[in-house]
């Protein structure tokens, strides 16, 4: 089945995980939720999560360990692993994609590594799939959709007005309609 290029990329890479032929070829699946604010301390939980998910076994508090230290122990670890595919989701810099991905660089390695970032070139000589931005019909349906707005309830509220409201366009377009989820709720 083929992804819609409309949507984003982390719903892409969870569609290209749910594909049959994928769930066969990897013996095991590894993901990790990377971000702009992993660097020192936080780099250093997401190695100890990551070596936890593929060792099967607890590991001591991650800032008891360098970061070279985890990068060694998950590259340890990962030879023990037979075909496994590694997602790393939003990386910001290169640092992480070094220092997250076990995964070797050689060819006769069968590990892959996946990553899903808005960062054109964070990884050199790697096969890209640019997704574009969504067209400000399709983010305001997302966004819509992710509010939990039906538009039955919505016109029974607000009598004949338009749909989807006007509102909703207005924020698509705030967004420069990037496919993000907003988060509201009081203090």
């Amino acid at each position: 089945s083929r992804t819609n290029p409309t949507t984003s990329k982390t719903v892409a890479a969870v569609a290209v995980l749910q594909e049959v032929e994928i769930r066969k070829h990897f013996s095991h699946v590894f993901w990790v939720s990377v971000g702009a604010d992993a660097v020192d301390t936080k780099l250093c939980q997401l190695q100890g999560y990551l070596h936890q998910q593929v060792a099967g076994k607890s590991t001591e508090k991650a800032e008891e360990k360098s970061i070279p230290e985890w990068h060694s122990m998950l590259v340890e670890a990962m030879a023990d692993k037979q075909r496994a595919l590694l997602v790393l989701d939003d990386p910001w810099m290169p640092e992480q994609v070094r220092f997250l991905s076990p995964v070797g660089s050689t060819a006769e390695s069968e590990h892959r590594l996946l990553v899903t970032t808005r960062i054109r070139d964070l990884v050199p000589k790697a096969t890209r799939l640019q997704l574009p931005l969504m067209d400000k019909d399709e983010a305001v349906a997302l966004l819509v959709d992710l509010a939990g707005l039906a538009k039955s309830t919505y016109m029974k509220q607000h009598g004949s007005v338009q749909w989807p409201p006007p509102a909703a366009y207005a924020i698509a377009t705030e967004c420069g309609l990037l496919p993000i989820m907003l988060t509201t709720g009081s203090p």
